[in-house]
């Protein structure tokens, strides 16, 4: 028959069977305390340490760690010279005061090399290598220090419900002539098979269910610990970091093919354990512009507002600046221009639902629409365009030609959508619009008019390189917005390609405008629109702030700050050293050396000296002139033409040409018809007055208007440009020079050229009838 202790050990290597590989360990510490607890071997005093030690040295490490000690068990001779030692040691770690049997049995003695065959043949997937492999039986764990080399190096959880009073111990080592804790002789009988301890909870014997239940709470620990860590660290990272993670080559020192894993929050592991290396990389992004709320801005109103403007242009006295403003009020209303400058522009959307149909109406119709195509020379490609937007692709139908208005009907019927470029030119209400504006944004206003029949859309999904501001004049249309992809697209200088659904992610906004409705957004802000079924679609689309920018206004400043540099400073004109080729450029970019320093030095403080040589009112002046040229000419009220050289009846007598108009005297008040209708433009040595008002309604349809002064007549026209909106008197004008006493013919030149107005009409005769 098998003895109590063999049969134990096959239940025991039956249950360790059926957990997994990374479950092994820690069953056998398990069994491996609950036995020593039987047997009392949990003792701390150092007395039975010593004795226990002394006891093992001579018996039982022979037979562990040489094949000398196979033989002796099987001769039963180290059994018969144990006997006494092992007698004192059970009496004095028992802690309930039982006895050991002093002789152990034959049979338990021939049991003892097949048990150690068997823990052999676990050993490999098990223990580990390191792991007590060579042990006559589960009693062979030090009761104390007998922990697995895998359980040790890898800190894994233990299973035993007072794991936390386990002191750490050093692994058991092969061939080790010591050991660390007091043995069970080989010969003897497993305590815990003769030997029936008091009930305690950690000496209990562990049914086969709780044994389940004690894996799965290890294997629950065991396997997410390092996952929430590795999430800990992106999280903690993942603004400005990249988590690259690399897993480490299996440890040479472990016999285990399973990586060890770390409990949270607990000692780093062994140096010899499988970890995941993690790594963190800064990435590499451009500086990032201030935080944009992405969130677009919507405002709802029912609040009735009077039109655009009261009467067709300011009154007279009224600067035309403050005229624009309140148009612009009246466009965004009810959001202030102050709230919508500092919170909305360049930032983010702003959709205003006013539930007021009327509200622009008259400004452009389909029925004019109808009218300038039957009226004007509209050429298909330079002012009208027929455009589709089916199945992902965006397709022009334009033929060649003129766009005659039975066609233009016919493609709109079919499905497609017709833009109209620079309505301005045709229309008199946008013109109107357009030239206000510019006025109040200090850049040129565009528009286009969309007509789109119900259910279709005409362009691809795509960002334009100008602040947008739609107007929906007729029917409802179907907007979705979408963020800037990236930094690099917010703002852009220059409009986008087409884009596909999948490349632009999900809306911010999609939303459906009424007649009324307006809708902002920012340059860089992808967008589509398609009407319902039901309805057609007309809107206006204002646009504003193209190539206005600060960089643009560098790129004018830079070019004449070198020139000047070179021109006046000697050390923009040194020559480059002769070798600097060989430690700059891209291929020596990575080169850390004294002379590349010293020359990006160098440029460093070239450019910090520039920056004094930059014409920065030179440059204003640029860009003044752009905008004169590209600005809409000043639409004027029948009250301004009276009083301006437009409206003098002139007639034909005896031969020649009599004007009903006083000529302009010293007494006459003046004034400029527009605050920037006008500028003075240095050009080499002379000055020129660059205006708009002969402008065509045409983008860029003219070249560049202006005239030359004298430099003595200039303080004059600065004296004008200052007072307005003021009316002045002729004699008030301060002329230079040769020119002082001939004001008279300044105020005729600029009256002339349509510049300025007199305060009150020219064909009356006397005061009292104007």
């Amino acid at each position: 028959m098998k003895s109590a202790f063999a049969v134990q050990k096959e239940k025991a290597q039956k249950s360790q069977l059926q957990l997994k590989i990374k479950l092994a360990t820690p069953g056998k510490v398990s069994k491996a305390k609950n036995k020593d607890k039987k047997a009392g071997s949990r003792a701390k005093s150092e007395k039975i340490t010593a004795a226990s030690k002394a006891a093992t040295k001579k018996k039982d490490s022979p037979k562990k760690s040489t094949p000398k000690s196979k033989k002796t068990s099987k001769k039963g001779k180290s059994v018969k010279k144990q006997s006494p030692k092992a007698k004192q040691s059970p009496k004095k770690n028992s802690k309930d005061g039982k006895k050991v049997d002093k002789k152990p049995s034959a049979k338990s003695n021939k049991a003892s090399k097949p048990e150690k065959d068997a823990v052999k043949k676990e050993s490999p997937t098990k223990a580990g290598k390191g792991s007590q492999t060579k042990k006559a039986s589960p009693t062979k764990q030090s009761p104390k220090g007998g922990k697995s080399p895998s359980l040790t190096k890898s800190k894994s959880p233990k299973v035993t419900p007072k794991d936390t009073k386990q002191p750490t111990r050093k692994p058991r080592v092969k061939n080790q002539k010591k050991t660390p804790s007091p043995k069970v002789p080989a010969g003897k009988k497993s305590p815990s098979a003769s030997v029936k301890s008091t009930p305690t909870s950690s000496s209990k014997k562990t049914s086969p269910s709780m044994r389940k239940k004690l894996a799965k709470e290890v294997t629950n620990k065991v396997e997410l610990t390092p996952m929430s860590e590795l999430r800990a660290t992106k999280e903690a990272s993942k603004d400005s970091m990249l988590v690259k993670i690399t897993p480490l080559k299996p440890s040479q020192d472990s016999g285990s093919s399973t990586p060890s894993r770390k409990r949270k929050n607990s000692t780093p592991a062994s140096k010899n354990s499988k970890k995941l290396k993690i790594k963190l990389t800064p990435r590499r992004t451009n500086p990032s512009p201030p935080k944009r709320e992405e969130s677009p801005r919507i405002v709802n109103s029912s609040t009735p507002q009077n039109g655009p403007l009261g009467k067709n242009g300011p009154s007279k006295g009224r600067d035309s600046g403050t005229e624009s403003a309140l148009l612009f009020e009246w466009l965004i209303s009810p959001v202030s221009p102050q709230n919508f400058f500092d919170n909305l522009w360049e930032k983010k959307p702003l959709l205003v639902r006013r539930h007021k149909p009327q509200y622009f109406q008259g400004l452009f119709t389909t029925v004019e629409f109808n009218k300038i195509l039957k009226e004007n020379d509209v050429q298909y490609g330079k002012h009208l365009d027929v455009t589709t937007y089916t199945d992902g692709k965006r397709e022009t139908h334009n033929p060649e030609g003129r766009a005659h208005a039975p066609v233009v009907w016919d493609y709109f019927n079919n499905g497609c959508s017709v833009r109209l470029l620079n309505p301005q030119t045709y229309s008199a209400k946008v013109w109107k619009l357009l030239s206000t504006l510019q006025e109040h944004f200090g850049s040129f206003c565009g528009a286009n008019v969309y007509l789109t029949p119900g259910g279709t859309q005409g362009f691809a999904p795509h960002y334009d390189d100008i602040e947008a501001f739609i107007l929906q004049l007729e029917g409802r249309k179907r907007w979705r917005l979408y963020s800037p992809r990236s930094d690099n697209e917010v703002l852009p200088r220059m409009s986008s390609e087409n884009f596909t659904d999948e490349e632009i992610g999900v809306p911010i906004l999609d939303t459906v405008l009424e007649e009324g409705d307006v809708l902002y957004f920012p340059r860089g802000y992808i967008h589509q629109a398609t009407p319902p079924s039901d309805t057609h679609s007309l809107h206006l689309t204002v646009s504003t702030c193209q190539k206005n920018t600060w960089g643009d206004f560098m790129e004018k400043c830079l070019h004449g700050a070198l020139q000047t540099a070179m021109e006046e400073d000697l050390n923009f004109r040194l020559s480059l050293p002769r070798d600097f080729l060989n430690f700059m450029g891209v291929v020596n970019s990575d080169l850390e050396e004294d002379r590349r320093t010293a020359f990006i030095s160098k440029i460093g403080e070239l450019f910090q000296k520039l920056a004094s040589y930059a014409p920065i009112d030179v440059a204003a002046d640029k860009v003044g002139m752009n905008l004169i040229h590209s600005s809409l000419p000043p639409v004027l009220t029948d009250e301004e033409m009276s009083c301006m050289v437009y409206t003098t009846n002139i007639s034909f007598e005896n031969g020649e040409f009599v004007s009903d108009a006083n000529i302009l005297s010293e007494e006459t008040e003046i004034q400029l018809i527009r605050r920037g209708v006008l500028r003075l433009i240095t050009q080499e040595d002379e000055i020129q007055v660059h205006h708009c008002v002969e402008n065509s309604r045409v983008y860029h349809g003219k070249p560049c208007q202006f005239f030359v002064i004298p430099p003595e007549s200039a303080p004059g026209v600065e004296f004008l440009i200052r007072q307005y909106p003021k009316f002045v008197r002729v004699d008030d004008l301060p002329l230079e020079g040769d020119l002082q006493g001939k004001e008279v013919e300044l105020a005729s030149l600029l009256f002339e050229k349509g510049l300025i107005r007199t305060r009150y009409p020219l064909h009356t005769d006397t005061e009292e009838e104007r």
